[in-house]
């Protein structure tokens, strides 16, 4: 299992899907398997398109920030700590 980023402190993964990999029957049927998976080990999922990555990085930063409860600045921080 590799998922795209992780943040380990509050134990989140970041998820890109993209047309390319993601857009069959089982590519889906394995990222359910996958996002059901690392939810029962605890890990908070959060996905977002591909093009929301590169194109919205605020965004993307935002919810982050909203999910483990700090500043945005905070999870820039942190991202560049992980990079």
């Amino acid at each position: 299992m590799h998922p795209d980023l992780v943040v380990p402190a509050p134990k989140v993964v970041l998820e890109a899907d993209s047309w390319t990999f993601h857009a069959t029957r089982g590519a889906h049927a394995r990222d359910c398997a996958r996002y059901n998976l690392l939810v029962l080990h605890g890990w908070r999922v959060l996905r977002f398109t591909w093009e929301q990555v590169r194109l919205e990085r605020t965004y993307v930063r935002w919810t982050l920030a909203q999910l483990v409860g700090v500043g945005q600045d905070e999870v820039d921080g942190g991202l560049a700590a992980t990079a």
